[in-house]
């Protein structure tokens, strides 16, 4: 019998398809690095508009594909409090407090890499740090926002497992107070590593060319995502809601983002650079539809319908009790459990290994760095000592010549100490005399 796909398994393997394909485009040879122009000297005499433009081509295509991202988090924070007015699950919000804040460290990672915003560093430390700052932030934030709603969810189900129904009250403390507190608190986080950023002036090298993991700093990030994507599994398969599957979801383009930054770009604006960028509009933009598309369903069509449904635009959806289910009580070690526990672990061999992977090659490269720049060094003074050597032989052949040297020689030879000492003084005159 022919396997029959369900329209969101049939979603998931159209996300797959759009993550893989840069890769199967660049093996047919197709590149997608930003192609960029140098100004010559005599172009810099008589600069004009489209050479600036062609010499700054990649800072454009970062800055356009970044704030792109920002605009989509922002609308999806938006949707995401629409979303609360409409249904009162405050889990949504949070999550779309998250992907704002997110947003937030974006755009300042965006402003202050196009100097808009002022920033100590250079763009070549300061662009690869800040992503990879971002992106852990990002990362965090959205399991710290999981892991709030997975809580809020077993405290909703608790209460509905003692009463029967929702509890008004436990409604009222998860409520608009819930998320002033959260919101506060994510965006004072936001502002500290935003500030942090901005402030320091020398920051890590993030990027090794050479090595087996050119930016072993979006390690960290890759490791999160996978198990935030755990996390996420947990909560959709508590109730599968389109909100929770779009946020699963979301999970594929942000891994795939970090494969191609940590594996393959080697430098600002390559190839793999710009696809990273892409696919985390793909990620921001899964949330989105997610959120309007479990808004579309909710939102009545007439008043009727609103009015059928016991519930309009500011009231809550009814919710329906668990009459008749048999109570066999919970597990020992409940799978919610177990699942973020071996995650964790295996996010933990996961950075072991590649802990342990880069530190033998940062040894090497530090090595033949060391080497690299004695070997430079040793370029820069080999024409000094040349210099010094040669200087001082020509000193020593004019010594030789004068006369009180000849005369010194002659009264040591014959072991006439007056004239010995008298032309000592000789010679120590002249040199103070020069």
């Amino acid at each position: 019998m022919p396997v029959t796909l369900s329209v969101r398994a049939k979603v998931a393997w159209a996300v797959m398809l759009i993550c893989s394909l840069p890769i199967i485009l660049n093996l047919l040879g197709l590149d997608f690095s930003s192609t960029k122009i140098p100004l010559s000297a005599e172009k810099v005499a008589d600069v004009k508009a489209d050479d600036l433009f062609y010499a700054v081509a990649g800072a454009l295509h970062h800055a356009l594909l970044e704030w792109s991202a920002v605009c989509i988090a922002v609308i999806a924070a938006l949707a995401s409090f629409l979303h609360y007015s409409i249904r009162r699950d405050v889990t949504v919000p949070i999550i779309g407090i998250a992907l704002l804040c997110a947003g937030m460290v974006d755009a300042f990672h965006t402003l202050a890499a196009m100097r808009i915003i002022q920033a100590n560093a250079p763009n070549t430390d300061f662009i690869p740090f800040t992503w990879a700052l971002s992106r852990i932030f990002n990362a965090s934030i959205m399991i710290v926002g999981a892991s709030i709603s997975l809580w809020i969810a077993r405290q909703k189900l608790d209460s509905l497992n003692q009463t029967g129904k929702t509890s008004q009250s436990k409604m009222v403390n998860f409520g608009w107070r819930t998320l002033l507190v959260i919101s506060v608190a994510y965006f004072v986080i936001a502002y500290a590593v935003v500030h942090t950023a901005a402030v320091s002036e020398n920051l890590p090298q993030t990027m090794y060319p050479n090595a087996l993991i050119t930016r072993p700093f979006d390690v960290l990030p890759l490791a999160l995502f996978l198990f935030g994507g755990t996390l996420f599994w947990i909560w959709y398969k508590q109730e599968e809601t389109v909100v929770k599957f779009a946020l699963m979801l979301s999970i594929i383009p942000e891994v795939s983002t970090q494969l191609h930054m940590a594996f393959g770009s080697v430098k600002l604006f390559d190839n793999h650079f710009n696809v990273a960028h892409f696919l985390k509009i793909l990620a921001y933009s899964s949330v989105l539809a997610g959120i309007l598309i479990d808004l579309l369903k909710y939102i009545p069509k007439n008043q009727s319908a609103a009015d059928n449904s016991g519930g309009g635009w500011g009231q809550a959806a009814p919710v329906r009790a668990n009459e008749g289910l048999l109570q066999v009580g919970t597990a020992k070690r409940p799978i919610a459990l177990q699942l973020p526990a071996a995650a964790f672990g295996l996010a933990l061999l996961v950075a072991a290994i590649v802990g342990s992977t880069f530190y033998s090659e940062s040894g090497r490269l530090m090595r033949d760095q060391g080497v690299e720049e004695l070997r430079l060094e040793s370029n820069l003074v080999e024409p000094l000592l040349e210099q010094v050597y040669s200087q001082s032989s020509a000193d020593v052949v004019f010594l030789s010549d004068i006369t009180p040297i000849q005369g010194l020689i002659k009264a040591s030879a014959g072991k006439n100490k007056p004239a010995e000492y008298w032309w000592r003084e000789q010679i120590a005159h002249i040199f103070e005399q020069t």
